[in-house]
C-alpha cells in the first residue's frame, strides 16, 4: 500500500472538492433505466459502469457517487441525470 501525503495552505482550503483534476469522459453516456431494477444500488451500478466505458476516471466516477448517495431517492435520480442521459 502506498500512502501520499500532501501539505496544504490550510487558511486558503477550500471546503468543495477541487473538479479539476477529474477526467469527465468526452460524452455523456446513455442508460436505459426504463424498465430496468429500480433499486438505488442497481441504478448506481449502471451509472457507474456506463461512465466508466466511457471514458471517466476513479475520481469522476468517486464524485458522482458520492453526490448520489448525498440524499433521498429523488436525489439520486437528479444527480444521475446530470452524469448521463437517461432513456
Amino acid at each position: 500500500m502506498q500512502i501520499i501525503f500532501q501539505k496544504t495552505n490550510r487558511s486558503s482550503e477550500n471546503p468543495k472538492r477541487d473538479t479539476s483534476k477529474m477526467k469527465a469522459p468526452p460524452s455523456k453516456p446513455t442508460v436505459k433505466l426504463i424498465g430496468q431494477d429500480g433499486n438505488a444500488f442497481s441504478i448506481m451500478g449502471n451509472i457507474k459502469q456506463a461512465l466508466k466505458c466511457a471514458g471517466a476516471d476513479k475520481e469522476y466516477i468517486d464524485e458522482y457517487l458520492k453526490e448520489a448517495t448525498s440524499g433521498d431517492y429523488n436525489h439520486l435520480l437528479t444527480v444521475s441525470m446530470r452524469y448521463v442521459n437517461i432513456e
